[in-house]
């Protein structure tokens, strides 16, 4: 049982868990061994408690050039060049359309003294709407019905804690929560990658599962099945610092957020960077 704040969210907070679940079930699947974090517990929940049936082309990857109109690019561009670090925002899709949450995260990151522009979180926005417009009308079942808040984030340069030969340690699109603190694995519907800015000979997004590396280019957007595992692997042809910029969105079918908020039957979400904002307890069975 939970209370909660209505100054703090703009969507119902769900009153019974998504799943039933406290614990892993070591006989589900285990996750991919290439992945760079894990645990010998570590499991992905079973198809009936992900969002698989809400994607028309599952198992695929899609590459789709010039989607996102030149204007939304160059302002996406200009708006993140004025901050520091990686800048993250969570979206809800009301009436078919992406609308801005109460609440946002930014991480890492410091503003600038700029203030001229459309904003970074305007400009986010902006191109968000255009990866929705597409994932609606063409990787999902019955329109928008199912999807109701999209998690975009933009960052640059090499993660720390890659291994060895990569850019960008090998990991699943996730909920983040529930990989890290109860070693299981619930997917968005869908996720794709923009490749915001990137240099000639930029470094390669691999699928170890299909075998398929996808070569980066300014502008262009690629879709994919969110339960397979992917990584980016170092070019030697570029300099680490020659600039790579992406933005990633999830679209889910419910909201992820990062604090637990528990009942008696399990875990029902968390919250992102509302701490103060909410109560919660675990009841007596």
């Amino acid at each position: 049982m939970y209370s909660k704040g209505g100054q703090f969210y703009d969507y119902e907070v769900p009153t019974n868990p998504i799943w039933d679940i406290n614990k892993v079930d070591l006989n589900w699947k285990k996750v991919n061994n290439l992945i760079e974090f894990s645990t010998k517990n570590s499991r992905i929940l079973p198809d009936e408690h992900q969002a698989f049936d809400l994607n028309t082309h599952p198992h695929s990857i899609i590459i789709v050039d010039d989607l996102i109109c030149p204007d939304a690019l160059e302002a996406l561009r200009n708006e993140y060049h004025k901050i520091h670090g990686e800048y993250s925002a969570t979206f809800n899709i009301r009436n078919n359309s992406v609308t801005p949450s109460k609440y946002k995260k930014i991480v890492h990151t410091s503003k600038s003294k700029d203030s001229s522009g459309l904003g970074i979180h305007d400009a986010l926005q902006c191109v968000t709407e255009q990866v929705w417009d597409y994932g609606k009308n063409i990787l999902l079942k019955n329109g928008y019905e199912g999807i109701h808040h999209i998690d975009s984030w933009i960052n640059k340069g090499k993660l720390k804690g890659s291994a060895k030969g990569m850019y960008h340690f090998m990991h699943y699109d996730c909920d983040e929560y529930l990989e890290f603190s109860k070693d299981l694995f619930r997917f968005p519907a869908c996720a794709a990658v923009l490749f915001l800015k990137v240099e000639e000979n930029s470094h390669k997004t691999y699928f170890p599962d299909f075998d398929q590396s996808i070569t980066p280019k300014t502008g262009r957007v690629v879709f994919f099945d969110a339960r397979y595992l992917h990584g980016v692997f170092l070019n030697k042809l570029q300099k680490l610092e020659d600039e790579r910029i992406v933005m990633v969105s999830n679209l889910w079918d419910y909201p992820t957020r990062s604090e637990q908020i528990e009942t008696t039957h399990g875990v029902t979400g968390f919250t992102r960077g509302l701490k103060d904002g909410i109560e919660y307890t675990k009841e007596n069975p």
